[in-house]
């Protein structure tokens, strides 16, 4: 007949902590049953579970059957090492425990994400944020602009004869910009003079100098015109360096003047064309 006993593991303080099943297993193929297997077991806890007895657990799991529903219980997973079990039972379950073993670290990974922004979240609504880590000789954190000097490549061998034909020439002892020597043709292609002269011997060296512009091929600027009014007066040319106030206040006082003028002549005038139109007395002749 078979046997109505249940044999299980729990605490030895009395909690409601429970052996895992993969342990349960593990013991029933190295003894044969947990009649058969060891009073008491120690290990470390290597994962605990959580739950609350419902009626199809108590249906399932026949040694909690003397919990009542709705009742809090944990179940232990432990490391069995030998000498409670043998390798070849250790083996047997490596699979089962190695599955086990990367869906805990899994979850521990996604329970640190979720505290890492949790945390973050919380020192963002106190004004508080983390400090950034940089180095200060760091070229990933503070790249640099430009080539250094000891990556340069070498010049060319043309550009150098090019630079030493032109320290011959007196225009070469002026310091020239970078800018300006980088804008200016190349003219290494047309032959020097002393290219010339090996050519044609004939041709006779002339002193080097500035070329100069003689003074009667400048062309003369015309001299201004003056312009006459039509009061006879010559006016100067136009300073177009006045300004605008200057050249209104200048319009107003020449008005001014030109009005002044003209009252005066016309007074001169009426002056010479009176004439008598009434008399107060007259002069009596004697007879």
């Amino acid at each position: 007949t078979q046997s109505k006993n249940f044999y299980f593991y729990q605490a030895c303080d009395g909690q409601q902590i429970y052996l895992h099943a993969v342990n349960v297993q593990m013991l029933e193929m190295m003894y044969g049953s947990l009649r058969e297997s060891p009073m008491t077991l120690t290990g470390v806890i290597v994962e605990k579970e959580a739950g609350s007895m419902t009626v199809e657990l108590r249906r399932r799991l026949r040694y909690l059957q003397h919990l009542p529903v709705t009742a809090q219980f944990e179940v232990a997973e432990i490391e069995l090492l030998p000498p409670v079990i043998t390798n070849e039972t250790f083996s047997a379950f490596a699979d089962q425990l190695e599955q086990r073993r990367k869906r805990r670290q899994k979850r521990a990974r996604e329970e640190r994400k979720r505290e890492k922004k949790i945390a973050e979240v919380e020192l963002r609504q106190m004004g508080r944020h983390r400090t950034p880590r940089l180095r200060l000789d760091s070229h990933h954190h503070f790249p640099q602009c430009g080539i250094p000097e000891d990556e340069l490549p070498p010049p060319p061998p043309r550009a150098a004869s090019a630079e030493s034909s032109r320290a011959s020439s007196p225009c070469s002892r002026r310091s020239v910009s970078p800018i300006v020597a980088a804008l200016t043709l190349d003219q290494d292609s047309s032959p020097s003079f002393a290219q010339m002269l090996r050519g044609n011997p004939n041709i006779k060296p002339q002193g080097w100098g500035w070329p100069r512009v003689s003074e009667a091929s400048k062309p003369r600027a015309p001299s201004p015109s003056r312009r006459v009014d039509s009061d006879g007066e010559s006016a100067p040319p136009p300073h177009y360096n006045l300004s605008l106030c200057d050249a209104i206040t200048a319009a107003m006082e020449k008005a001014s003047v030109s009005q002044d003028q003209t009252e005066v002549q016309g007074g001169k005038k009426k002056k010479k064309k009176q004439k008598l139109l009434f008399a107060t007395g007259m002069a009596c002749t004697s007879k």
